[in-house]
């Protein structure tokens, strides 16, 4: 199954952005995904570029017919790029402005996620800058049990600190968090899978993509392991019970459905074996497409090869629809 028909068709001559690199933390593996959207959009005989802002000004966009946004954070998935986009009227790969801005701001998505009835792990938002000698005692309060830590507007798992039990794995992980955010996240630590759950289409023509179980060397999976690790384990498709699969699915399309979302995402999940629950924990806008990266994998899991995969998600760029 493949997404209703397509928004952007590439015209001969039509020049295209590959938005890259930027300057959030998530900058070198921004540099190798967008390199791999670059190459197979020219392999596919595509006028493409590399667009870096770091070494661009941003202002040559207009000079473009359409962008491929591969910025991941700060800059490039939280909507203010999008917005930019929006005003040159350039059509562009991936979730409108407004769930950019949604999906990167994790508490703001658990908050509309719960009111939808779609289960997070229970969580607080604190300020960096009001933290006091008291927040460990107030968080136990709360949340009781084990904690993990990681920055409210920050991805590829860049400062999680997990299993956080005492004062001062407390204030070790508020250190660890705080180069990359002004604000964390603290969710209760639920020990279980991780699945993750690649997303394809818009509004009711959105399908989910086989789903990806992913193990590594003591439950830890972080931004090393993420990219660089040889020893972390993709199962594809998952070898989870079929109903636990397809729960997963749906919990994944509807939380994609309800922020808006468009193009393409993938969802982060936490399955429970012992209660069977499953946990809603992010949704990434723009993913990534190292030769490590899951939503290429999922892709491959139904014959879609790489190149496959960039043009259709090329195929649907557009403005959101009140703009276009």
């Amino acid at each position: 199954m493949k997404p209703s028909v397509p928004t952007y068709s590439p015209q001969s001559g039509h020049k295209i952005a590959v938005i890259m690199g930027g300057n959030s933390s998530e900058r070198d593996i921004s540099l190798l995904s967008g390199a791999g959207v670059l190459e197979s959009l020219q392999q596919a005989g595509l006028h493409a570029e590399s667009f870096d802002p770091q070494n661009r000004p941003i202002e040559e966009l207009r000079h473009f017919d359409c962008a491929f946004i591969m910025i991941h954070g700060l800059q490039g998935e939280d909507g203010s790029l999008q917005g930019y986009l929006e005003m040159l009227k350039l059509p562009y790969t991936g979730s409108g402005l407004t769930a950019s801005t949604i999906c990167y701001h994790k508490s703001l998505a658990k908050l509309l996620w719960n009111a939808k009835g779609l289960q997070t792990p229970r969580g607080l938002e604190l300020s960096v800058s009001d933290l006091h000698a008291d927040s460990w005692l107030e968080i136990r309060r709360q949340l009781r049990g084990a904690v993990l830590i990681k920055p409210n507007d920050a991805g590829s798992s860049l400062g999680v600190v997990k299993n956080i039990q005492t004062p001062a794995e407390f204030w070790h992980g508020v250190e660890v968090c705080r180069p990359y955010t002004r604000t964390l996240l603290v969710e209760e630590y639920i020990i279980g899978e991780e699945i993750t759950c690649a997303l394809l289409g818009e509004g009711t023509s959105t399908y989910a993509l086989p789903l990806i179980s992913i193990q590594t060397p003591n439950n830890h999976y972080d931004y090393h392991q993420k990219y660089f690790a040889e020893d972390t384990q993709y199962i594809c498709p998952s070898q989870l019970p079929v109903e636990i699969v397809q729960k997963a699915q749906d919990i994944s399309i509807k939380a994609y459905q309800y922020a808006g979302c468009r193009g393409w995402g993938r969802t982060d999940l936490l399955f429970d074996p012992l209660t069977q629950e499953i946990y809603l924990l992010e949704l990434n806008t723009v993913p990534g497409m190292t030769n490590h990266s899951l939503v290429p994998m999922a892709a491959q899991a139904i014959g879609l090869s790489y190149q496959e995969l960039c043009l259709e998600i090329l195929k649907m760029a557009k403005l959101d629809p009140t703009n276009s």
